[in-house]
């Protein structure tokens, strides 16, 4: 069985919400960079709706 954990984010601005869904409606990969500094691993992960504190790149 796989197992993943997923946490639901908050775009910092409606420019950033609008460009991530058109990064997944256009079906492009997107990295994500968390800054902050109570979040160590992803398993121990965030409440959801937290708002990035970090940045976010569309890949090619």
């Amino acid at each position: 069985m796989l197992s993943s954990t997923n946490k639901w984010i908050n775009m910092p601005t409606k420019t950033d919400e609008a460009m991530a869904l058109m990064a997944f409606a256009a079906n492009k990969p997107v990295s994500l960079y968390w800054a902050a500094t109570d979040v160590t691993t992803c398993k121990d992960g965030w409440e959801h709706n937290r708002s990035l504190e970090g940045y976010w790149v569309i890949m090619k």
